[in-house]
Order: structure tokens, then sequence, then C-alpha cells
């Protein structure tokens, strides 16, 4: 069986449980039309840009950052909701323009907002990061404490920051606010002027660089199927391949990368030299030597266990 090359990386990807993948989260803003009400003088919308900008100094380079709105675009219709920038390094010129250019005009889709932003984030199966900045109330017929609870019981590592901006504590949508946050394991923060605000941001930034690192320990001998690295002597990161099919290409994350494997009794790997089943290939079982030794790098490969055969191209 030979699978597509754009079918087999893409699979792939998600299936790579060794390889670390960069910490991620995603700020949440309020742009509904409550945002142009105004503190000492100044719109709301005005006072989140710049703490927007503070939060961005010092920003931890290892965790990416993406962007999400809400009710930025038009009034009352509660499906408006945008992922304006996807998890990426942070450019904090760049950021802060994307923020610039939002204008308050609809509703608060609070929930649908944080939904959207886990789904975005989770499909990397890493920790779900959501930093949310709100003046009010959901007004889309929804429950932010539901949805905590519904995140958490899907089995995500799901945490909200969340930042009641011109919130009364004691009042309906400062105890919504606060739900979102403790039931989620995050902080919930109340800023009426500027500098708390400025101040709230910077405190949810030290706390999310200051989280553990999600590296994944190393697995020693797989108890089942295979398991490649990157380094010589069954060191450095790692990923588990999917036993069964024959995959023609590795996926551009491991590509080249595969320097030695081990299999779990039992099991045994071909891993190929190109991709496509072209050229020599490399039988593992049980350990394998030095594969940097061999001429040319893995690109495909063929898990088997039991008594499958190993795949040799016609």
């Amino acid at each position: 069986m030979i699978l597509r090359k754009s079918l087999v990386a893409t699979a792939f990807a998600a299936a790579i449980p060794g390889a670390l993948a960069a910490e991620q989260a995603m700020l949440v803003l309020d742009a509904s039309g409550s945002m142009w009400g105004r503190i000492d003088g100044r719109a709301k919308i005005t006072i989140a840009r710049e703490a927007v900008r503070t939060m961005l100094d010092d920003w931890n380079p290892s965790v990416e950052l993406g962007l999400v709105a809400y009710g930025h675009r038009r009034k009352g219709d509660c499906t408006d909701i945008e992922v304006l920038a996807p998890p990426t390094p942070v450019d904090a010129a760049a950021f802060a323009a994307r923020v610039d250019r939002i204008t308050p005009v609809g509703k608060t889709p609070i929930s649908a907002a944080v939904r959207l932003a886990a789904e975005t984030l989770r499909s990397n199966e890493q920790k779900v990061t959501v930093i949310l900045v709100s003046d009010g109330l959901e007004t889309c017929h929804a429950d932010p404490c539901a949805l905590a609870d519904e995140l958490e019981a899907s089995g995500v590592d799901f945490t909200a920051h969340v930042i009641g901006f011109d919130v009364a504590g004691d009042s309906e949508a400062g105890r919504q606010l606060a739900c979102l946050a403790e039931r989620t394991g995050g902080r919930y923060l109340e800023a009426e002027r500027a500098d708390q605000l400025g101040a709230a941001l910077r405190t949810i930034r030290e706390s999310i660089a200051a989280a553990e690192p999600q590296a994944a320990q190393h697995p020693g001998a797989p108890t089942e199927g295979c398991l490649f690295f990157d380094d010589d002597g069954y060191s450095g990161e790692w990923m588990r391949p999917d036993v069964g099919s024959p995959v023609e290409y590795i996926g551009d994350e491991w590509n080249d990368r595969v320097r030695s494997a081990r299999c779990a009794p039992g099991c045994r790997a071909r891993l190929w030299l190109h991709a496509d089943f072209h050229s020599k290939y490399v039988d593992a079982r049980g350990d394998t030597p030095n594969l940097g030794d061999v001429s040319g790098s893995v690109s495909g490969y063929h898990v088997a266990c039991g008594d499958t055969p190993l795949h040799r191209p016609e």
C-alpha cells in the first residue's frame, strides 16, 4: 500500500509525541461596542491596544502567540468571531498593528470566541492557554462557566487567564469571567484603569513564561512497536511511528532526521533512505546501529509486528 506524501505528512505530524512543539497561547480580545466606553476620558479600546503592547515587551520567545477578536465587524451578530493571527513566534510590531486595526462594533460572544481559540490551539495536542480581555457580560445566550466545565471534561489541558476590564467583581459579568478562569486553573484579574490593565497583562505574561515546558520524557526501550531517534545511540528527540501500512514519506518534520531506532520484541522496522521506497533500506529488529553510517537519510518506513512481513516494493 502506497500513501500519498501530503496525506502522510499531515497525519504523521500529529502523531509525534516525542517531538517538542512550541508552547502556544491565544489572546482573545473583546471588540464589542462597549469598548468605546471611556475611562478617564480615553476609549477602552485605545487603553487595551496600549496594554497589549506592554504585554508584548519581553514576551517569552519560546511561546507562540495568536489573536482572536469578537464583535469587530458587525452589529448584533453572535458569529462575528475571527482568528486574526494563528499562533506564531511573536513579532511585537506586527502583532500590535493587528490589534490597532480592531474596531469595536458588535456583541459579546465570549464562550464561542474562547471555544474557537481553544480549538485552534488544541490541534497540536499541547497545552491550551487562552488570555481573555473582556469588559462585559456574555450577550450571546451561552455560559462561560459551562464552557470551562466542558473543556476540562474533554481531557484537553486547557487554561484560561481572564481580565475583567472595567467589570465589577460582584456583578454577573464578573462572576462569569472569574468562573471561566477558576474552573480551568487560570488567573482572574480585575482592571479598572489603564495602568491596571497593563499590569494585569504583564502578570499573565509572566505566569505563562513561568509554566513548566512540556518536554517529553525519554521513553527508553519500547514495549510495543518501534521508536525512531534523531541522534545516535537511541537519544535526542524521538517519535513513535505508526505500526501497519508502509509510509512512503516520513513527513517534513522528520525527513532526513532519523539516526537510530529501537523496536520491541516481535516488531521490526524497515527504513528507506529515500522517499517513495526508492534506493537502499535498513532493517531494524531490536536495536539498529548508527544510521548516520549509512549513505543517505531515512525518508520512508514500514513498522510491522508479529507475522506481518515487511514491505518490499515490486
